[in-house]
């Protein structure tokens, strides 16, 4: 029988069965689980949404000169303090463009609770499903430090809006992923100061690579029409560093900071902070002398190498073995010659870099929490 229905099938063919379609025949559905799905998450800001703006139309740029190859983009972007979108990146007469499949409506800042988030991020799963996902935070940021820190920095970023009612507290992102059973290939913050090894280690049972930036990012944000081919399909982590540079390094503003940190080499970098905790002390009289990357006063953000070297000035080869699990940790990293502080509001230069950063030594009254991090526990 089922050779018969073969035979027939192949005279239909020859005798011109496509003659029978139809132009208004149902396209077939897409496939129930594509290979890749990028989510860029653009929670509310109002500062920022014209960049935000900017970003979207650079990231088309870069889509519609790579496509798309059994993936798919996904974008929520809060167009009001009440009210979001949920867009997908669509092929619409040989271009791609950006089309509405959901509205949110919200009471209060509800993406910044667990719920809220472990929602929008059930709506993803829901609507795009994929065997790897990908994420890209654009907003201000101020590192791991709480949402009850007022916003300083109004032409750069940090994770959240001007105002604490819009901020996310990085324990609320790993837990609304760990809900969501997603586990992210990477997590690029388009914020200022993510780049710390605080966030790094609360996020790596979460996500595979963290790529963020050490300091202020520039109002601009990321170059997606430049890095984000690199970002598309399988990711390209050392020409993502690359572009970056080499776009900031001639911008009107020449200052950027970019790494890119394996989580699953975190494990290894606390144990040997935490050996050298347990052995050395911090001598405070060090304190002007480790690379800041930041302009606050006193200083939140330190450079994690330049730490350990002044941490063990005693005994300078006890650095080795942290510094070399830095090295494994930070694989790719770039760097103007100066970042940017918008405190002081010109260039500082930039003696060391390493990739992440530390606040073990602040003395900044906003630090004072630093000792109830994930971090902190492991490494003392």
């Amino acid at each position: 029988m089922r050779k018969f229905l073969l035979y027939l099938f192949l005279i239909l063919s020859t005798l011109g069965f496509n003659a029978c379609s139809h132009h208004d025949d149902p396209i077939p559905e897409p496939p129930t689980a594509y290979k890749r799905t990028l989510f860029v998450y653009m929670p509310w800001a109002s500062n920022l949404y014209s960049a935000f703006e900017q970003n979207l139309k650079d990231m088309m740029t870069a889509i519609n000169s790579t496509g798309l190859d059994n993936q798919r983009i996904i974008i929520f972007l809060a167009n009001s303090n009440k009210t979001a979108t949920l867009q997908e990146v669509v092929l619409y007469n040989g271009f791609y463009s950006r089309k509405n499949i959901k509205d949110y409506s919200f009471t209060m800042a509800d993406y910044t609770t667990v719920s809220g988030l472990t929602s929008i991020l059930a709506d993803l799963v829901t609507i795009a499903p994929a065997d790897e996902y990908s994420m890209i935070i654009g907003c201000h940021g101020m590192g791991w430090l709480p949402v009850t820190r007022s916003a300083l920095a109004p032409s750069t970023r940090w994770f959240g809006g001007a105002s604490s009612l819009y901020q996310t507290e990085i324990s609320t992102l790993h837990q609304a992923l760990s809900n969501a059973n997603i586990k992210l290939e990477y997590l690029l913050f388009d914020d200022c100061y993510m780049a710390t090894a605080e966030v790094a280690y609360e996020l790596k049972d979460v996500i595979k690579y963290l790529i963020a930036s050490t300091c202020e990012i520039m109002n601009y944000g990321m170059p997606y029409h430049k890095m984000g081919k690199y970002l598309l399909g399988k990711p390209d982590y050392e020409n993502i560093c690359a572009s970056f540079f080499t776009f900031y390094n001639s911008y009107s503003y020449p200052y950027g900071t970019i790494s890119v940190t394996s989580t699953s080499q975190l494990p290894a970098l606390a144990q040997a902070m935490k050996d050298l905790n347990d052995s050395y002390s911090f001598d405070p009289s060090y304190l002007e002398s480790i690379q800041d990357l930041d302009g606050f006063t006193p200083t939140i953000f330190f450079d994690f190498g330049s730490y350990v070297k002044y941490l063990t000035a005693v005994n300078p080869d006890a650095a080795g073995t942290c510094l070399y699990r830095l090295d494994l940790a930070v694989p790719y990293k770039s760097n103007t010659p100066q970042y940017y502080s918008q405190f002081i509001r010109r260039g500082i230069d930039l003696a060391e870099y390493s990739g992440l950063t530390i606040s073990d030594p602040s003395t900044h009254d906003d630090t004072k929490s630093k000792d109830q991090t994930s971090w902190w526990y492991a490494t003392h």
